[in-house]
């Protein structure tokens, strides 16, 4: 195990050095890297990219409407089939849409099998064989009543790839219309079937970049009918291909003299896909914004020969179904160009042009949920996040320093490589830093030494036993392999799990906490193991008594502490306290954030100094928008406001947060706003259960694998007493539960199993070793030799955790005190729950347990 052959030393080192190389560019500004030497342009220039908590920034949930883009193909497979039985001279009635199709008559039973044809002529193949469709039909035709009825029918794979275009072609025209406001670095990715992610850093105004995007801005040119009056048509029927369109409210509220309804052709005259260009500008001759267009070569031809023909007449500008101008046609308008006047703002001008120029979004996009930081916060999170890592760095170094001398020594920088390879893999694979990124990373600092731990406190103990100091090292990297193996492959699996079903922060944390993990593996068992070799070799050069500097000891060797004793008060204490906890979250409740059940989340800062909590109180309350609950922060300057979630959904919660921000104006600075809405909070406490559920199954599948299926259920009870202490302090403690803080419970979940396993793994050895000894017996020696190491590796993550607690700002210490309160109840379940569902169980003597690989020399059978 000592023994490293040269290509293997220069192997690390590569490798090493490599994580250090793709690491650089975080250190240097991106001047300082384009004045590189040509030489240098061999290194990665990868750089973590900071989440919007950190620089500031909006983050948006849109929802598509799903189904108006099924009613848009529908209407337009009436349109189709209009043109073709007129072409075809067949004669119909009651052409028209229901909800999944369309359907016609046919005026003559000797035109059926023609109409069939034309209906059958539509009909087009569902993707491409290339490009791996089926090339089935996109619609089913069908008849009724003898084949005088036909019906198209979209089929369920057509309509899916019609959402999918959708879906792609929104993506598309958000992207660009995110582009034309100038901002750098903007993320649009999709979710699910029918969700788009939107997150825009240095942008903090939501409702600004909600109009923008979210206008699906359909342009349209239409006839007006000028043969009867709206009150008409509504008296005596809409004539055929007519429609009844709104005046654009906006435009309505400013000219109030203007019509409220338009009775226009439903067939536009000119599309706005037809439009190459549109810019917003100054009318020459009123002086008011308007907004200029430009058609390409096939628009500005219709465009000229309707004008050409209809000189006198009017036509409707029409806008998202709602009528924004209807100007009189005073001459032709033969150069394919033209202005939208409609008494606009600049902004609205500007908006309209970008989101002309960008195209018609094919559907309608809703708010879902929303979350701006402003770039105050972000500094602020910055600077408290870099702070709590360098706390928690220099405390868990002097711990391990003071505890383990100079293999301690060894062991920091193990972390120190460790921590820059981390970076240099964030930076390679185009991870974002996220505030709970930062807490990964630091409590990954805690965890990291776990490994060293483990390994030192196995060198003790066969020191003590009497092995020489090369054998002790040897016997202690070589013995405690799988147990550090199995501790920490537990905590990847709940980070994996926080990944594939978390989001946002979650999945920012559980990128760094998973990376680090799986880094802190190869550290120390290699990076360590090499300095540990290398420091023998010349101890061995100079002396052949050589000397293990073993640090301090924090326990006697000796200990027979009676656990098994105590372990039925210890499980009786443990169902009373649990049953308590579950009692407490059923009466008393939870105190969840709006993560869970709706809401909004304003943190604002009063410049002029400070936040005068009444005066808030008054103003949001006289807004209709519920009962607010507001409280100071930090120095008094800041306030947290909470508003309830609003009736009405979706869009009357954005209503809300116009509302307030109206109503306070200028005077305060939005540090951060959060609005989720009920949908999305419904599905992030579904998807919540999931993660702890899948979590706790997960984990104890592979204890039950890797050790036998007694370990397992006394494994998975130890877990579930974790998460449910965990709840009950929240219960009791009235601590807001936010989203963060289920990566909290799973973090606990991979922490409490990964003590279990320390002591499983010294029960199952001492199992094959001591035939005769009585099980609780067993079990209460097994415990005692692996205290010092549970208790040392909690020591370590608590140390890291308290530095997050008083450095890391108030946004994460709930996730924070959830942490710091499993690791404690962690340690606890890893000692008497597991354990003494071991002894009632009762586990087979002779059981070999050989799951590990072979080639683990001795490590499967010798454990931990």
């Amino acid at each position: 195990m000592l023994h490293f052959e040269r290509w293997k030393i220069w192997s690390i080192v590569a490798v090493c050095l490599f994580g250090l190389i793709a690491a650089m560019p975080n250190f240097y500004s991106d001047a300082v890297i384009k004045s590189w030497p040509k030489y240098l342009n061999l290194i990665p220039h990868n750089k973590i990219n900071l989440g919007l908590d950190l620089r500031g920034g909006s983050y948006l949930l849109l929802e598509a409407n799903i189904d108006k883009l099924k009613q848009n193909w529908l209407e337009s497979l009436v349109e189709e089939v209009r043109k073709g039985l007129r072409e075809a001279k067949i004669g119909y009635n009651g052409l028209g849409k229901t909800a999944d199709s369309v359907r016609f008559r046919i005026a003559k039973p000797e035109d059926a099998a023609s109409a069939l044809a034309v209906a059958n002529k539509i009909r087009k193949p569902v993707g491409s064989l290339l490009l791996g469709g089926t090339g089935a039909p996109d619609l089913n035709v069908t008849t009724e009543d003898g084949g005088n009825a036909i019906i198209l029918t979209p089929t369920p794979e057509a309509l899916n790839q019609r959402i999918s275009n959708g879906m792609s072609t929104a993506q598309e025209i958000v992207r660009k219309r995110i582009d034309a406001l100038g901002t750098t670095e903007p993320s649009i990715q999709a979710q699910g079937a029918s969700r788009l992610i939107v997150q825009v850093p240095g942008f903090d105004d939501p409702q600004k970049l909600m109009a923008v995007i979210g206008k699906t801005a359909v342009l349209s040119f239409h006839a007006l009918d000028e043969s009867k009056s709206v009150e008409d048509a509504k008296a005596s029927g809409v004539p055929p291909g007519d429609r009844i369109y709104p005046a654009d409210p906006v435009t309505l509220q400013r000219n109030p003299n203007q019509p409220k309804e338009y009775l226009l052709k439903a067939v536009p005259e000119v599309e706005g896909a037809d439009l190459v260009n549109a810019g917003s500008e100054f009318g020459q001759q009123s002086g008011s914004p308007e907004v200029s267009f430009q058609f390409n070569t096939n628009g500005a031809l219709k465009f000229g020969k309707y004008t050409q023909q209809n000189i006198g007449h009017l036509f409707a500008i029409v806008l998202d179904d709602k009528v924004v101008s209807a100007p009189r046609i005073q001459s032709a308008i033969l150069q394919g160009s033209g202005v939208i006047t409609g008494n606009f703002t600049v902004d609205e001008t500007t908006e309209l042009a970008i989101q002309l120029r960008s195209g018609a979004l094919p559907t309608d996009l809703t708010v879902k949920e929303q979350r701006t930081v402003g770039p105050g916060l972000g500094a602020d999170s910055i600077r408290a996040g870099t702070i709590a890592a360098l706390v928690g760095a220099a405390a868990v170094a002097c711990f391990m320093i003071f505890a383990y001398g100079l293999f301690g020594v060894f062991s920091v920088i193990a972390l120190v490589i460790n921590i820059i390879m981390l970076f240099g893999a964030m930076s390679l694979l185009g991870q974002t830093l996220t505030l709970p990124g930062i807490a990964g990373i630091v409590l990954t600092m805690g965890m990291a030494v776990d490994s060293n731990v483990l390994i030192y406190e196995r060198i003790r103990e066969e020191l003590r036993s009497g092995r020489t100091a090369i054998m002790a090292i040897d016997n202690g990297f070589s013995r405690a392999l799988w147990t550090v193996f199995d501790s920490h492959v537990t905590t990847v699996v709940a980070g994996l799990i926080m990944f594939a079903l978390g989001a946002g922060p979650i999945r920012g944390f559980a990128v760094s906490l998973t990376i680090g993990i799986l880094i802190s593996l190869f550290t120390a068992w290699t990076t360590t193991r090499l300095m540990i070799s290398l420091w023998l070799g010349r101890q061995r050069s100079v002396s052949r008594n050589i000397t293990v500097p073993v640090g301090h000891d924090f326990f006697p060797h000796d200990l027979k502490i009676p656990f098994s004793k105590w372990a039925a008060i210890a499980v009786i204490g443990s169902i009373a306290l649990n049953a308590a906890s579950l009692g407490l979250a059923f009466t008393r409740g939870i105190n969840f954030s709006i993560d869970f059940k709706g809401g909004t989340l304003i943190e604002i800062h009063d410049k002029a100094g400070s936040a005068n909590i009444a005066d808030l109180r008054a103003k949001i309350g006289a807004l209709g928008v519920g009962s607010p609950q507001i409280q100071s922060l930090d120095d008094g300057s800041n306030a947290l406001i909470r508003l309830e979630a609003q009736p009405g959904g979706d869009s009357a919660q954005a209503a809300a947060v116009d509302k307030l921000k109206s109503a306070l104006g200028d005077a305060v600075e939005y540090r951060r706003v959060e609005a989720v809405g009920p949908t999305v909070s419904g599905e992030i406490t579904k998807t919540a259960l999931e993660a702890v559920g899948a979590a706790v199954l997960a984990i104890s599948a592979y204890i039950w694998f890797r050790f036998e299926w007694q370990f397992a259920i006394g494994a998975s009870l130890a877990l579930i007493h974790d998460v449910l202490m965990t709840i009950g302090v929240f219960s009791l403690t009235r601590l807001e539960f936010d989203n963060n803080c289920i990566a909290a419970l799973l973090t606990v979940v991979g922490y409490s199993i990964n003590e279990t396993v320390v002591v499983s793994d010294r029960i199952r050895e001492n199992l094959r070793k001591f035939k005769k000894m009585p099980l609780p017996d067993l079990i209460d020696s097994s415990i005692n030799t692996t205290l010092s190491r549970t208790v040392l590796t909690a020591g370590t993550v608590i140390l890291a955790l308290l530095s997050l607690l008083i450095f890391g700002g108030s946004v994460i210490r709930s996730f924070v005190l959830a942490m710091l309160f499993g690791v404690l109840t962690g340690t606890y379940s890893s000692i008497f729950i597991g354990s003494t569902v071991l002894k009632w169980l009762g586990v087979k003597r002779d059981w070999s347990g050989a799951r590990a690989p072979a080639s683990a020399t001795g490590a499967a059978t010798k454990g931990a």
